[in-house]
């Protein structure tokens, strides 16, 4: 790559509000020692606590937590679950909540939400807080956990420090778009009411420290133990997409429901991992994992080494955060490299970062293919996010496979500029994952919920929305059910289509959308050609159930207005529970 090609003078992205001209990012050619210990500036406490489903909302309190650490802030980071104190009691609260499926709150704040709803609740009178809502516009409800905490704390007579932040993943910079304009409003905040720091005192440190050792510790793993049996791809070969259909066979069983969540801890390959070794010319020893601050959580294995650490627990696929341009221009020796990794890390350099990272979704390891600079290894937890789990709706009942978890999986894949396809961190592992293979997954409870066996469902199904259908088809034979499925061909992309005749309950409507001439057709067409029978299902209290893209719950709302002609139904539907969604983007 030639550096020189890349724009040296980075300008502000059009259109994105709240984006700072002249960001303060401190770096320097040396690596600052690590501090022995650290006494507060100040003695309030800053309470930073989290609500997090996939780990976003988690990184990034944990990067505001960094922040007070490096202006010497007294502090402290929790997640919600975690926290056994009083909210009343405390003084200056941060919060990060994450929005989830259909509006619907991280499983790890519904406690704490049930005991802020108490009308016996304490006052806030004397709290300050900030609220930053995660969310992704494509839903319907749209950072929606973030604005009833905001609701619910400004009833309880909380005093806001900044207005609430609705980060949003479709903005061009992802969450960045909104924190870093909202983070440097709260520091300056913090600056002119209690004379903190309103910019770094301390240079940026690693997080860990590493201890050489002798042996490494057993991999744990997650709740079950299971061997996958069957991994076949269900669309046609010929069809842009591969989906696949997995099987696994669980040493331990617990009984599952429709629209519960197979959790899947992704493993990189042997081959990603040699690479990276080589170019940062790291040798894998084996090292015990010791955390320098609080909210640093560490692999459960402790001895480790480096290639286990990059195998099951660090990401080194991503696109790299602009934090991890900032290390490097700290550890580089070339003038020139460290005016352009400086720039990159800077919010100045934003329209360089996009180009450069994020368009076309760059790994670590080649950045660091174009970066001279010799990395220390202390930086890994640094320069590496935690490998994040990945959510699966389970695609089979207990009932009829008692010990299995069955999943139904599109695997990510796609072009940028670069000369290599993308993939995804998962999809990289599933696809070629052979029979026989050991695996661990988790079991997430969903928030379905089904009726009496008498009652008819409607299932509305887009793309691989098939796979809770798929398990309440199995878990509930003796329901009427009408299941309306929408694909691009149903040559192609008619997911499971020859098991369907199996079940003598079912009735089935499908479209293509890309089947017939002129316009395409989607779901809502097909809702609307049968349009009086649903409305007489409905009428006689039959469940909708609605899985597929961030989109289809609003259209499916819409379509159901229509038909019924009754514009209050769909919330009404919501309301008696009814009317039940699991959507994503």
């Amino acid at each position: 790559m030639d550096l020189r090609a890349l724009s040296w003078n980075g300008v502000g992205v059009p259109g994105v509000p709240g984006v700072p001209d002249n960001p303060a990012i401190p770096g320097s050619a040396d690596i600052p020692d690590i501090p022995d210990s650290l006494e507060p500036i100040v003695t309030m406490q800053l309470q930073v606590l989290y609500a997090s489903q996939s780990g976003t909302a988690q990184e990034y309190a944990e990067r505001f937590a960094t922040e007070a650490y490096r202006r010497k802030i007294q502090y402290s980071v929790l997640s919600v679950d975690e926290y056994g104190g009083n909210i009343e009691k405390e003084e200056m609260v941060v919060f990060f909540v994450s929005t989830t499926g259909d509006g619907e709150a991280p499983t790890t704040m519904h406690s704490f939400w049930h005991d802020l709803l108490r009308k016996s609740h304490p006052n806030l009178d004397n709290m300050h807080c900030a609220v930053f809502g995660l969310g992704d516009s494509s839903y319907e409800k749209f950072n929606y956990v973030g604005k009833r905490l905001y609701r619910r704390l400004e009833q309880l007579g909380a005093q806001f420090i900044t207005e609430r932040a609705d980060a949003d993943e479709q903005h061009p910079l992802g969450i960045d778009g909104a924190y870093v304009p909202w983070s440097a409003t709260l520091w300056e905040y913090f600056y002119n009411t209690l004379a903190w720091p309103l910019d770094p005192i301390l240079e940026y440190t690693p997080k860990v420290r590493l201890s050489p050792a002798t042996k490494e510790g057993q991999l744990f793993p997650l709740k079950y133990n299971s061997v996958l049996t069957e991994n076949r791809r269900i669309t046609t070969e010929s069809h842009f997409q591969n989906v696949r259909h997995l099987v696994f066979k669980c040493d331990d069983y617990s009984p599952m429901v429709p629209g519960d969540v197979a959790v899947l801890k992704p493993v990189n390959s042997d081959k990603l991992v040699d690479e990276l070794l080589e170019i940062l010319k790291w040798e894998d020893k084996v090292y015990h994992v010791t955390a320098l601050r609080s909210e640093v959580r560490i692999p459960t294995t402790n001895p480790i080494s480096i290639r286990s650490l990059f195998k099951y627990h660090l990401d080194i696929v991503a696109p790299p955060k602009r934090i991890f341009f900032q290390i490097l221009s700290q550890m580089t020796v070339d003038e020139l490299h460290g005016e352009k990794l400086a720039e990159l890390s800077s919010a100045e350099g934003i329209d360089l970062y996009l180009d450069y990272v994020y368009r076309p979704k760059r790994t670590p390891a080649e950045v660091l293919r174009d970066f001279a600079a010799t990395v220390s290894i202390e930086y890994i937890f640094d320069l590496f996010p935690v490998l994040r789990p990945r959510e699966y709706s389970i695609s089979s009942s207990s009932r009829m496979h008692p010990d299995e978890v069955h999943i139904t999986a599109a695997m990510v894949e796609y072009r940028t500029n670069l000369t290599t396809p993308r993939l995804g961190v998962c999809s990289r592992w599933l696809a070629p994952l052979p029979i026989g293979s050991s695996v661990s997954i988790d079991v997430r409870k969903g928030n379905w919920t089904l009726p009496p066996c008498e009652t008819p469902l409607i299932l509305i199904a887009g793309g691989t929305g098939i796979a809770p259908m798929r398990a309440i088809i199995q878990h509930c034979p003796t329901n009427p059910k009408f299941l309306f499925f929408g694909c691009r061909y149903l040559e192609h992309d008619f997911h499971y289509r020859d098991e369907w005749p199996r079940y003598p309950a079912l009735t089935i409507a499908a479209l293509g959308s890309r089947d017939l001439p002129g316009a395409r057709k989607h779901l809502d067409e097909l809702l609307r050609r049968n349009g009086e029978m649903l409305k007489k299902l409905l009428q006689e209290g039959a469940y909708v159930y609605v899985a597929g893209n961030s989109k289809l719950p609003a259209l499916i709302k819409k379509t159901i207005v229509e038909i019924t002609n009754d514009p209050n139904l769909p919330a009404k539907l919501t309301r008696d529970n009814r009317l039940q969604i699991e959507a994503w983007s």
